[in-house]
This record gives C-alpha cells, structure tokens and sequence, in this order.
C-alpha cells in the first residue's frame, strides 16, 4: 500500500467504517512490537494489513488474490482512510 502516512489509528479505522459496510470483514488486531496486524477478509479469503512504523503500511495476503483483487483492496482502504 502506497499510504505510508496513514497511522495504525487511521488504517484500523477505515477498516472497521468498510466492515460496518460489509465490504471488509475485521477478523482480528495483533499488536506485536515490530508491527501492528489487521486479520481482515474479503470475501472467503483472508488476507492481513501490516502497519510498521518503518515500513508503513502493506497487505499481505493469506489465501490466494490475483493483483487486481489486492488492488482493489488497497483503493477500497485508501479511499476511506482519505
């Protein structure tokens, strides 16, 4: 993900507006000392947000997305983070 600005606070957030929509579902929060973790699905398949304070933020996926799937993830997120 290209919003390296956006805060763990920022991110989680958006995320929970697009769950409360039904286009995201929040699965889970780790917070771990290296990274915050968003467990979260779309669809039936899962994937997680890493939020880094050195490497901002990515989304890894955990089942198997084709690169317009992620993408669009990734605007869907962006465009509600704004």
């Amino acid at each position: 993900m290209s919003s390296t600005d956006y805060s763990y606070i920022r991110i989680r957030d958006a995320v929970r507006l697009l769950s409360a929509k039904g286009e995201i579902q929040l699965l889970d929060e780790i917070i771990i000392p290296e990274a915050n973790v968003l467990l979260c699905k779309h669809g039936n398949k899962r994937f997680n947000i890493n939020i880094d304070v050195i490497y901002g933020v990515t989304i890894e996926p955990v089942d198997l997305f084709s690169q317009s799937e992620l993408e669009s993830i990734e605007s869907l997120i962006d465009d509600c983070a704004k």
